[in-house]
């Protein structure tokens, strides 16, 4: 990589950090001014919970899928490949206990929070360590902004 794309793609990087704290934080007080303290809260609950599930579903599979596309380079797409399958399927067995437990009333959410939770737990599908393996921050830093 050279100074230039090293210089490029830390420009990219921050810029785009830096629009998403700025328009992270204005649509947080917006969305709280709208829904007032008690809709804000079960927001901020439902939000958590799909947190809680992204977490699960990561489980230090960063990490490791750095290490084999680093020792594995001629099998990297297979190994993304299974990645993403296992991080899927990870994923569906959260969601699936989520919306057993909220059947059985252990959990109570509605369909709102449950949407809420599912889509706050996507995160947790990105694929940002393959492109800083790449070498490509920009589209590493455009798929946060996704």
């Amino acid at each position: 990589m050279t100074l230039t794309n090293w210089k490029s793609n830390l420009i990219n990087l921050t810029a785009v950090n830096a629009i998403i704290t700025i328009a992270g934080f204005f649509t947080s007080t917006y969305i709280g001014k709208s829904l007032g303290p008690e809709g804000f809260g079960i927001l901020a609950y439902a939000v958590a919970i799909g947190g809680i599930i992204a977490v699960n579903v990561r489980f230090g599979m960063d990490m490791t899928l750095l290490r084999d596309l680093y020792h594995y380079q001629d099998k990297s797409k297979e190994i993304l490949v299974a990645s993403v399958i296992l991080r899927i399927i990870i994923l569906i067995i959260c969601f699936s206990t989520l919306l057993i437990l909220n059947i059985y009333s252990v959990v109570t959410l509605s369909l709102g929070q449950l949407l809420v939770a599912f889509s706050s737990a996507l995160i947790a599908l990105q694929l940002n360590n393959y492109y800083d393996f790449l070498g490509n921050l920009k589209k590493s830093s455009i798929q946060n902004m996704v």
